[in-house]
């Protein structure tokens, strides 16, 4: 699992497992999430279902939690020579 995906996943964990339960994402938004990675399944294991769960689950939970959105478009790394010192 790559770095993109790995920030979904946590995304999307943080969303099913917040008290109280968040309004934007209901059960049915869940099992939504989860069948459409069960048609997707391939190769890859359990990683990979856990992954194209949680990019299935932004396919919805993005456009209804912008900070959500924006937070996933953000850059973490910086390249070598980016900080102006080297």
């Amino acid at each position: 699992m790559n770095e993109a995906a790995a920030r979904e996943v946590i995304l999307v964990q943080a969303f099913e497992t917040a008290q109280p339960v968040p309004t934007h994402w209901s059960e049915e938004d869940r099992a939504w999430a989860t069948r459409i990675a069960l048609d997707d399944a391939g190769a890859g294991g359990p990683e990979m279902f856990i992954a194209r769960r949680a990019r299935h689950a932004m396919q919805r939970l993005g456009p209804r939690e912008p900070a959500a959105a924006s937070w996933l478009a953000r850059r973490l790394w910086r390249g070598i020579g980016s900080c102006g010192r080297c």
